[in-house]
């Protein structure tokens, strides 16, 4: 019990001592797709996202999913350029997936500790179309102009009976780190571009995402492999920001992130 609570304290320290990174995005940069321009200064994302778990009779499971960004959210009104406006003169999308995101069940009915994954984010000026159904498109894999490379340090999430038309909700929290940015696409609120070879030596940028679970259908597995199929819908948010040299080697070290819900789960499940 000792070794938990030590173990889930740095990890609170490290969450207070993540460093917000306002930024501004260049669609302009990307060749072909005719916007002009960058967007105002924002700091976090509006995401949609849908996905498909597998949940395994080992109690492991496996998820594919597709995300667009639906809004860019700061201080006030954000310049977006014509992002998500199809009338707009020069439309354009932010959007991406996963076919990887793996992890284990959670100790408590319903809940769930993300492990690994990697996420892909694009940009198009053709659009996206997610299923129309729950439980229909997911992993699709959106498309475009990559312009980042994400993976996954760690997440949690849970999902419980309530009353909703679907008789479940909960939420999802993950924890991604940036591995790889399109050069003159992701800037910093001066207008400099973000470049991770020039962080501070041991920062590292993350993306954290916190979305609740809008729509829930099951699936029937094979009772010998695959115990369910889970399809949900999520909306949320993602906030980007830096962790210092002595959190980052701390958070690297322990391998434990997943104690960072722990809290969450105990407020879902009540």
């Amino acid at each position: 019990m000792k070794k938990v609570l030590v173990t889930l304290a740095i990890v609170l320290f490290a969450a207070g001592s993540a460093n917000a990174m306002p930024m501004i995005l260049d669609p302009g940069s990307i060749a072909g797709l005719g916007v002009t321009g960058q967007t105002g200064v924002f700091d976090q994302l509006g995401i949609y996202v849908q996905t498909t778990s597998t949940d395994y009779v080992s109690g492991s499971f496996g998820d594919v999913g597709d995300l667009a960004v639906q809004s860019l959210i700061g201080a006030g009104p954000v310049v977006t350029r014509g992002l998500n406006t199809p009338d707009a003169a020069t439309p354009w999308y932010l959007v991406g997936g996963w076919s990887n995101l793996s992890g284990y069940q959670g100790a408590l009915p319903g809940t769930f500790v993300y492990t690994s994954g990697t996420l892909d984010l694009y940009v198009n000026n053709t659009g996206y179309a997610f299923g129309p159904t729950v439980a229909a498109g997911d992993g699709s894999g959106f498309t475009g102009t990559k312009v980042a490379t994400l993976s996954l340090l760690y997440g949690t999430g849970a999902l419980v009976p309530d009353s909703s038309p679907d008789g479940f909700g909960g939420t999802v929290d993950l924890t991604w780190e940036f591995t790889w940015l399109q050069n003159g696409f992701w800037l910093d609120a001066n207008g400099n571009p973000i470049i991770l070879a020039n962080l501070s030596q041991g920062e590292r940028l993350f993306a954290i995402a916190d979305a609740n679970t809008d729509r829930v259908a099951f699936g029937a597995g094979d009772g010998q492999v695959v115990s369910r199929y889970i399809y949900s819908d999520h909306n949320g948010s993602v906030t980007i920001g830096v962790v210092p040299e002595p959190t980052s080697m701390v958070l690297f070290g322990t391998g434990l992130f997943g104690l960072a819900g722990a809290g969450l789960r105990k407020k879902i499940l009540g």
